[in-house]
C-alpha cells in the first residue's frame, strides 16, 4: 500500500493514524479525495481510498500507484422504478463490501465525500464507533450527506453554508481541497507541454469529469467562427462522447487557428494555465480548480443536478467576481459573451485578482489538521463494541 513520503518536523507529532476515505463516483469527489490522502501520507499517515467500478475512477487513478485503492459497487440514485431497483442493489451491495473494508482496513477516520459509495462504509463505520467526517462540497448538500451528518463527528462546508441539525462546533470551513499537483505554470510552458500554440487567445471547454454533451454541441456548432474570430479552442468532451481529432480554419489576417477535440484529460491544471477563458459546468471542483489556476470562466451549471446545486454553486461564485454565469436555455447568448470576454482584457483581469482573494478559502492544509485530530479523540460508544463485549467472558460478567 502506499504510505511513503516522509513527515514533516513539528507537524501532528502523534502516532501513524489509518483513514478510511470515501471519495469514488464522480471527479468532483475523487480528487479531493486524492487532495486529502497525498497530504496525510506526507506527514506519516496511512490511507486507503474507496472508488467505484466506473471508468472515470478508473482513468484518474491510473496516475496515482502509490496511492491504495478499493473499488466498491453502487449505483446513484433515481426517481425512476428501474433507477430506484439499482440503487437499492448497490446499496445494500455496498453495505456488504463495506463491513469488509471496515474490518480489513480498521480505520481511525473515516472520511467520506458524499455520493453513493459513501452510505454503505458510513453506515458500518458509525455501527462500529469509527469517527465519521463528512466534506460537503457543493453549497447546497447532497443527499448522502443530509442522511450522514448525524453520524458525523466532524462536517466540512463550503464558507458560509448551513446544515440543519448540525452543531455549530462539529463545523469547520476549510473549502475545497485541490490535489498538490493542481497548481499554475507557464502559460507558454503550459501550452508548449499540450503541444499548442503558445501564441493567441485560448478557450478552453470542459463539463466536468464526465464532459457535457450540451457544451460539446454548442463548440461543434461554432467552433469555424470563433476560429475566425482569431479564438484557438481546446474541448474535453468526455469519454465516448463525440469525435476526437484537430480542425484547423484561417482567421481574416490569414492567420491558421486550431480546435483540439478530446476525450479525457488527466493534466488539467495544464490546460487550464494554458487558457485565457474557460467554459465550463459548476460543479464545485470545477470551480476550485479554476480558483487555483486563475482563470476567468463562463459557467454554464447543469439544468438537473440534484438540488440545482450547481446554479448555487455559479450563482455564489459570480457574486464573488468569480466568474459569469448562463443558463442552458440561455446558450444563443454564450457566443456573443465570449467575444466581449476575449474583447475586453481589463474585466478578465480583474476578475483574475478576485480569483487570487477567493483561493485564500481553500485551505487543505487546516483540514487535513484537524482531521488528524479527529483520529486522536477518544473511541466512541457503538453498538457493535457493545455486542462484542457482551459475548466475552469479561463482558458478560459485568
Amino acid at each position: 500500500m502506499g504510505n511513503s513520503g516522509d513527515q514533516e518536523p513539528g507537524r501532528d507529532q502523534v502516532m501513524s493514524k489509518k483513514f478510511l476515505i470515501i471519495c469514488g463516483g464522480t471527479g468532483g469527489h475523487l480528487s479531493p479525495g486524492i487532495a486529502v490522502a497525498e497530504e496525510l501520507l506526507s506527514r506519516g499517515h496511512r490511507c486507503a481510498l474507496v472508488i467505484s467500478n466506473k471508468q472515470v475512477d478508473s482513468r484518474l487513478v491510473q496516475k496515482y500507484e502509490h496511492l491504495d485503492f478499493v473499488k466498491v459497487p453502487g449505483a446513484a440514485f433515481g426517481k425512476r422504478p428501474a433507477e430506484i431497483a439499482r440503487f437499492a442493489s448497490g446499496f445494500f451491495r455496498g453495505l456488504a463490501s463495506g463491513s469488509g473494508i471496515i474490518r480489513r482496513e480498521n480505520p481511525d477516520v473515516v472520511l467520506a465525500f458524499g455520493g453513493f459509495l459513501s452510505l454503505g462504509v458510513v453506515l458500518f463505520a458509525s455501527l462500529r464507533g469509527i469517527p465519521i467526517a463528512i466534506h460537503e462540497a457543493n453549497r447546497k448538500a447532497g443527499r448522502a450527506v443530509r442522511v450522514l451528518k448525524r453520524f458525523a463527528t466532524r462536517v466540512y462546508l463550503p464558507t458560509g453554508v448551513r446544515l440543519n441539525k448540525v452543531s455549530v462546533g462539529t463545523v469547520r470551513y476549510y473549502g475545497y481541497p485541490v490535489r498538490r499537483e493542481f497548481r499554475r505554470v507557464p502559460t507558454r510552458w503550459a501550452r508548449e507541454k499540450l503541444g499548442l500554440s503558445k501564441e493567441g487567445f485560448l478557450l478552453v471547454v470542459f463539463g466536468g469529469s464526465q464532459g457535457a454533451s450540451a457544451l460539446n454541441d454548442w463548440v461543434d456548432q461554432h467552433c469555424k467562427e470563433l476560429l475566425a474570430r482569431g479564438i484557438n479552442i481546446y474541448c474535453i468532451r468526455g469519454l465516448g462522447k463525440g469525435a476526437e481529432g484537430v480542425l484547423e480554419e484561417m482567421d481574416g489576417e490569414g492567420h491558421i487557428h486550431r480546435y483540439h477535440s478530446i476525450g479525457f484529460c488527466d493534466s488539467m491544471h495544464l490546460v487550464l494555465s494554458a487558457a485565457d477563458l474557460a467554459i465550463t459546468r459548476a460543479g464545485a471542483g470545477s470551480i476550485a480548480e479554476l480558483t487555483r489556476c486563475v482563470i476567468p470562466s463562463v459557467l454554464v451549471p447543469f439544468p438537473y443536478a440534484a438540488d440545482d446545486h450547481q446554479m448555487e454553486n455559479a450563482r455564489y461564485f459570480e457574486a464573488q467576481g468569480g466568474g459569469i454565469v448562463v443558463n442552458q436555455d440561455h446558450l444563443s447568448t454564450l457566443f456573443d459573451e465570449v467575444i466581449s470576454l476575449r474583447n475586453n482584457p481589463d474585466f478578465l483581469d480583474k476578475i483574475r485578482d478576485n480569483l487570487s482573494m477567493i483561493e485564500e478559502a481553500n485551505r487543505k492544509d487546516d483540514l487535513v489538521t484537524d482531521l488528524v485530530n479527529v483520529a486522536s479523540m477518544p473511541v466512541q460508544k457503538s453498538w457493535w463494541r457493545f455486542w462484542q463485549s457482551s459475548k466475552s467472558p469479561e463482558g458478560a460478567s459485568q
